[in-house]
């Protein structure tokens, strides 16, 4: 099955509440900074403590808690990085709400995928 998984994962972010910090010149210049150099585990949802592969079995579940980073700009007056990177976190789900189907529906047309580099490495019997 193709998959996206970056090849660059921001493994430590700044969080919106920091990058607000940041952007508020009305702001002590020293906090702001402590702000700026504070950085939240972007993989934190995963387990840390857990394996690799666990890790990222885990993360199909939990990937709306994870956050995009998008570039948003700097503060004007100069002290800090025109562009930054900040953590976008979406509203999670409200409980209850069903995401995906619990059993997948068999696929009624079959992808050749053999073409691709990657899944030529695969046991033939997964080249669908």
């Amino acid at each position: 099955m193709p998959t996206f998984w970056p090849a660059r994962v921001p493994n430590q972010v700044l969080t919106r509440e920091d990058y607000d910090i940041v952007r508020d010149e009305r702001q002590p210049l020293a906090e702001r900074t402590a702000a700026f150099a504070r950085r939240a585990d972007w993989d934190a949802p995963l387990d840390l403590a857990a394996s690799y592969t666990s890790q990222i079995n885990t993360m199909i579940a939990p990937c709306d808690k994870m956050g995009v980073a998008e570039s948003r700009p700097g503060p004007a007056d100069g002290a800090f990085p025109t562009v930054m990177e900040v953590q976008d976190l979406t509203v999670p789900a409200k409980p209850g709400i069903q995401l995906l189907k619990r059993n997948a529906a068999p696929d009624s047309k079959v992808t050749d995928l053999f073409d691709i580099d990657t899944v030529r490495r695969l046991p033939p019997h997964r080249h669908r």
